[in-house]
């Protein structure tokens, strides 16, 4: 039996743990609301970063590192550039 590549279980791993992340935040489509939406995003952020990162650190970068950039790379980029909420949920304390 081959177990699953290391290279499969990293982008699987992140991209559950973001789906977690976006239903436990306070947004629309948040289930319960634990995260602000800035710590939502931080979190995003070093995911995206460890996502660029991880075939390199994993040594797998030889074998395949196309999707683990792009979407690292997209997830960073979505995190720099996404508008915050406005002002009336600032003074409501949930970012």
């Amino acid at each position: 039996m081959n177990p699953e590549p290391i290279e499969s279980k990293i982008i699987v791993t992140i991209g559950l743990g973001i789906l977690l992340i976006n239903l436990i935040t306070y947004h629309k489509v948040g289930l319960t609301k634990i995260f602000r939406v800035k710590t939502n995003l931080k979190i995003d952020f070093f995911l995206g970063l460890f996502l660029f990162a991880s075939p390199f650190l994993y040594q797998f970068h030889t074998a395949i590192f196309f999707p683990h950039l792009i979407l690292g790379i997209s997830i960073l980029i979505n995190t720099l550039f996404i508008k915050l909420p406005s002002k009336k949920l600032k003074k409501a304390n949930l970012i």
